[in-house]
């Protein structure tokens, strides 16, 4: 009835190019966010604070002086250290 064979045709061709594909994803990917992070960083960014309502400049919380963000950390400009920031209109600090 049925015929069994010991091995079957499988075209991994088309795996293969998926494969590759998602992994030229990942790496393009990759290569975007190192050159954002080190090349294209946001100096200086307005915040809202919910204690003013309005959009305001940010200073750090440590040395009370501007503040360099990345992607996901925040950095003061004085001692180069990984900061939180507040307003600098009525010293609260921002959470984003």
């Amino acid at each position: 009835m049925f015929q069994v064979t010991g091995e079957e045709d499988i075209d991994y061709g088309a795996l293969c190019i998926y494969i590759l594909v998602m992994l030229a994803i990942v790496i393009g990917l990759y290569i975007f966010l190192f050159v954002y992070t080190h090349f294209l960083k946001k100096g200086s960014r307005q915040h809202y604070c919910t204690y003013c309502g309005k959009l305001v400049d940010v200073e750090s919380r440590c040395c009370h002086a501007p503040v360099e963000e990345y992607i996901f950390k925040k950095i003061c400009s004085k001692c180069k250290k990984e900061t939180t920031v507040m307003c600098k209109k009525c010293k609260k600090i921002i959470m984003d």
